[in-house]
């Protein structure tokens, strides 16, 4: 068990199995194939984050701020695919 995991912007977690913790904070992308266990988790979702499942004693996840603005940004442009 790891004492603190710390993601950040920039920077993506991919777990297998499970993940066990103390401390869990992301402000980032996760992938975790299995049980996300930590006695504090705080999320911020800016991106794509799976877990199958999520187990704490404190647990915080919110939308992160820059969401919005990449939701209007990708709002202004048209996919590749949608071009003939």
């Amino acid at each position: 068990m790891s004492k603190h995991i710390n993601s950040t912007l920039g920077v993506a977690i991919t777990v297998g199995g499970d993940c066990s913790a103390e401390i869990f904070i992301s402000k980032g992308v996760f992938n975790i194939n299995g049980l996300l266990n930590a006695d504090e988790i705080d999320i911020r979702i800016y991106h794509n984050c799976k877990v199958k499942e999520i187990g704490g004693r404190e647990i915080t996840i919110k939308e992160g701020r820059t969401s919005k603005i990449i939701k209007t940004l990708k709002s202004l442009f048209v996919p590749l695919s949608s071009i003939k």
